[in-house]
């Protein structure tokens, strides 16, 4: 009678699991970070610090479990756009001082086109991440931060305890930027860039908040 009960409670047990991962399309974790002070208008020469802190065990959005996730590179991305004309200003980095320390190995990238980005990831220590970076504005302007995450591009290998089988389901990441705040989005309806005033307005879930977006101006 053990036997058969155990057999039931495995059967039910695997066929539970094979259903989630029949019907998962990728798991998708959530990464806290915190801008701060969370202004809508700075001066130049102000201090915004970012930062980003956690523990190994991490939630998915997906199936709202938390998974451990050790020593895993997340593949950030930090980028500001100038957003105050029609054509947005992708190097917009450079008209910050950007302090950043190099226990992060936090690089700046300039990209063909001429968009400049920090990439880097976080620091994983005593089953934590962490990451601390904060930006100095030079220039006045209606600006468009983000801090994201290249997981789905470059890091679908890595495998965790209770992850489906490789195929399946992918990784990607959600940067939860101050919790549930708006983050000044809509900024973005001052901007007469049409991807930032229309395109990024008709999904702000997956094209605003999900990248760590947050809008604010330097006068």
């Amino acid at each position: 009678m053990k036997n058969l009960v155990f057999l039931f409670f495995f059967i039910f047990f695997f066929n539970s699991c094979n259903k989630e991962c029949n019907e998962l399309t990728d798991y998708v974790f959530e990464l806290p970070a915190t801008l701060n002070p969370a202004k809508d208008t700075f001066l130049i020469g102000d201090t915004i610090t970012i930062t980003s802190e956690f523990p190994n065990k991490v939630f998915d959005k997906s199936t709202k479990k938390y998974y451990k996730l050790e020593n895993w590179k997340f593949f950030l991305e930090i980028r500001l756009r100038e957003i105050s004309d029609t054509i947005s200003n992708e190097a917009a980095l450079l008209d910050f001082e950007v302090l950043i320390d190099s226990i992060y190995n936090f690089a700046p990238l300039q990209y063909s086109n001429g968009s400049v980005s920090y990439v880097g990831d976080y620091l994983y220590s005593e089953k934590n991440y962490s990451l601390k970076y904060s930006l100095i504005p030079k220039k006045i302007g209606l600006y468009y931060h983000s801090l994201f995450s290249l997981l789905f591009d470059f890091g679908k290998n890595q495998d965790f305890d209770g992850r489906c089988p490789k195929g399946r389901a992918g990784v990607d990441a959600f940067i939860r930027l101050n919790g549930n705040e708006e983050n000044n989005i809509n900024m973005l309806l001052t901007s007469p860039d049409k991807h930032f005033n229309d395109w990024i307005l008709q999904k702000p879930e997956t094209r605003f908040y999900k990248f760590g977006g947050y809008c604010f101006y330097v006068k």
